[in-house]
């Protein structure tokens, strides 16, 4: 799974931008720095930081937004509310 997130990761262009969770994986923040997308970041599992984020992301002209987050299955922070994450998907045009 980490491959596949870092290959994601390693993808991203300039316009793009990628909100990294603050406790994400050595390999996930490796693979983010590698890239040449904006980079920004949130508190972990903190919804309105990662919202704010998002909004800052598109304010700032990115083509593609990217969160990467290992929350989901994180040994240091309760799960990630993935309703709410599921919900920007179909909202991310408003911002």
């Amino acid at each position: 799974m980490l491959r596949c997130q870092w290959r994601c990761v390693r993808t991203a262009a300039e316009e793009d931008a990628i909100i990294s969770d603050s406790l994400n994986h050595a390999s996930i923040i490796d693979g983010v720095r590698l890239c040449k997308a904006k980079r920004y970041r949130y508190e972990s599992c903190n919804m309105d930081e990662l919202e704010s984020q998002l909004k800052q992301a598109r304010a700032d002209g990115a083509r593609t937004i990217l969160i990467a987050t290992d929350a989901v299955f994180s040994m240091d922070e309760p799960l990630r509310p993935l309703t709410r994450s599921a919900t920007w998907q179909t909202n991310i045009k408003r911002w």
